[in-house]
């Protein structure tokens, strides 16, 4: 199943994640693997810290209160990153190494042509939508402006006119 299909988005990622029959497996690794970068974190900030107090004991110490439930032995730090080892391993193990499409990186800069196009083309429709600098719609309305400002300049002229006119002869 080729999965090319570049102008109908949800379609081609579709294709993309129907074509995989390990994407659950993927996913539950993955969960799994961020439980345990969160644990080792943790661990590893409590050894840090309690390491600190104990070196040095006459500066202010740092929080340790939320440590008393962590084992930060080296064994168990060592434990955790071996798991997390294993795991990244594993997810390594499940995505293939060689693509399963046949791109080129000469495909690759055609499509961030592309994409860069559609980009630019967005970007100028919405400095139109919304009369930004240097956009037909902020000109016209410019335009516009001028021409109100300028009717009422004649029309003050004009009318002041007539006044002295009439009021003077």
């Amino acid at each position: 199943m080729s999965c090319t299909n570049y102008s109908d988005y949800k379609s081609n990622i579709a294709c993309v994640v129907e074509s995989r029959d390990t994407k659950t497996d993927i996913f539950a690794i993955e969960r799994e693997l961020f439980e345990n970068i969160n644990v080792f974190n943790q661990m590893y900030s409590c050894y840090i810290r309690k390491n600190y107090n104990n070196e040095y004991g006459t500066r202010t110490p740092l929080p340790v209160s939320d440590c008393s439930n962590t084992n930060i032995s080296d064994a168990s730090i060592n434990a955790v990153f071996d798991e997390i080892t294993n795991l990244v391993n594993q997810i390594d193990a499940i995505i293939p190494d060689t693509p399963t499409g046949d791109f080129t990186m000469a495909d690759v800069n055609e499509l961030t042509v592309k994409n860069d196009k559609i980009r630019n083309d967005i970007a100028i429709k919405m400095n139109e939508l919304k009369e930004g600098k240097g956009s037909h719609a902020a000109a016209s309305k410019r335009n516009l402006d001028a021409t109100i400002y300028g009717s009422i300049l004649w029309t003050t002229l004009a009318t002041g006119f007539l006044y002295y006119v009439f009021v003077e002869l």
